[in-house]
């Protein structure tokens, strides 16, 4: 990965959560993908700070305001996800998350991502809703997705809406009505072209699309199972039936066997609007230390000897018991848990012990247990210092060492570094000691600035 200066940031490698703001989160419930990155802004735009922008994982509900470094992380991002990136000063790009790790760009034409150099789409393509309308308003509808999100969607006078091969008109919108709603972002809000009323699922082609949430339960109220997802987020509320398959291990047992606290595997799908499950299986203790899970996040709290995780995802705090066998690192060091502080960005893996999630391993993150970033800087060299230069860029001043194995071309030429002179343009290509020095093992020395 290289960033250049002169219109990128340092690439962050660290996992870290900076957002001002969670709209929403459900781990877990749309993919298996833990996407973090870094946005920043090119020379050509007149706010150079990221703090504001809104970025989301477009379909899902998750969504994250930036602060002034830039970073985000969302977790249970689908595969072929798309991001969307909005701020009331004119931003608005969309483009695909090729990257597990992205370093992202937004210039006056949209952004990019440095990864893939893939180019943002066009702001004003469309987001696709399927779902149930939950309410119908005077200039609104609000659609509850097959994610179980509320979305709300503008209606004005350009929307179409069809159904039974008629148009309708807003006022024929009703509570429970499935829709297809094609969307744009209209002056930040997001704004149906057409909203398509569809006919009844047809009951076994809607059992046919079924759904595994993993977790622990909550309560059990009646027929009502309630599971916290295990990669945190918001309680999922499942109808239990007298056909639900209930087990443990190799019994079956009754609605009336499980208890709070029980880790669960519940597939089910949706019926007549309300998801209902089809087979409930109860994790015994043995299979509960072989699933183990993982929970990335910053440290809320350590209390004796519970680790207080917030989710990176955002969602409900989640409590991990550290015990004398959890081992915990910093780097390739080993530390104890009097060393946690709150605030401290960690990885823990964790497993059901006697119904409680228990840590086997906490890993500290930090930038310095990361492999160096690469790093390409561009810029004038305005002082030569030993086997040191200075390097201007709009970015401020960069220190490029060079050594014995640094390469330095011009024209297709092999310079030294003696016939490198002040106010020479290089371009230098090499590792990042901090986001203002440069171990270079490449440099191409361009046009001297005072020849321009």
């Amino acid at each position: 990965m290289r960033t250049k200066f002169s219109i990128l940031a340092v690439a962050a490698l660290a996992l870290l959560v900076s957002c001002n703001k969670h709209e929403s989160s459900l781990t877990g419930s749309y993919g298996q993908r833990v996407v973090s990155g870094q946005v920043v802004m090119a020379s050509d735009m007149t706010n150079s700070s990221p703090a504001g922008v809104a970025v989301s994982v477009i379909g899902t509900g998750m969504s994250a305001t930036l602060s002034a470094d830039g970073r985000f992380t969302f977790v249970g991002v689908p595969d072929k996800a798309e991001l969307s990136f909005q701020r009331a000063d004119g931003i608005n790009a969309r483009m695909p998350v090729t990257s597990n790790s992205m370093n992202i760009e937004l210039n006056s034409h949209g952004g990019s991502s440095k990864h893939r150099g893939a180019s943002a789409q066009d702001p004003q393509k469309s987001t696709q809703i399927e779902g149930v309308i939950d309410s119908v308003a005077a200039d609104s509808i609000t659609v509850i997705d097959s994610h179980k999100n509320s979305v709300q969607v503008a209606i004005d006078s350009s929307t179409l809406i069809r159904g039974e091969d008629k148009t309708l008109a807003l006022t024929d919108l009703k509570k429970g009505d499935r829709v297809h709603v094609k969307a744009v972002m209209k002056n930040n809000v997001l704004t149906a072209l057409q909203v398509n009323v569809q006919e009844p699922e047809n009951e076994d082609e809607h059992n046919n699309q079924q759904q595994e949430i993993k977790g622990t339960v909550a309560a059990v109220n009646g027929t009502t199972l309630t599971v916290t997802p295990a990669g945190g987020g918001s309680n999922v509320d499942i109808t239990l039936t007298p056909t639900t398959m209930i087990r443990k291990g190799n019994q079956t047992i009754t609605a009336a066997d499980l208890k709070k606290g029980d880790v669960v595997e519940v597939k089910a799908s949706m019926v007549n609007n309300t998801l209902t499950a089809s087979q409930v299986n109860v994790e015994n203790e043995d299979n509960d230390q072989k699933q183990q899970q993982e929970i990335n996040g910053t440290v809320a709290g350590v209390a004796g000897n519970t680790l207080t995780i917030t989710p990176a995802g955002g969602g409900t705090n989640v409590d991990v018991m550290l015990t004398p066998t959890t081992v915990i690192r910093k780097g390739n060091q080993m530390i104890t848990a009097a060393d946690l502080k709150k605030g401290d960005v960690v990885e823990v893996k964790a497993s059901m012990v006697n119904n409680v999630l228990t840590a086997t391993q906490v890993n500290v993150e930090n930038e310095n247990e990361n492999e160096p970033a690469e790093m390409e800087v561009e810029g004038t060299v305005s002082a030569i210092n030993g086997n040191a230069l200075t390097v201007g860029t709009r970015s401020g001043d960069v220190t490029v060492n060079t050594d014995a194995n640094t390469v330095i071309r011009k024209d297709g030429n092999t310079l030294s570094l003696s016939d490198i002179k002040m106010g020479d343009r290089i371009d230098a290509q090499g590792t990042s000691t901090d986001a203002h020095t440069l171990n270079a093992t490449r440099i191409e020395v361009k046009d001297s600035s005072h020849n321009d």
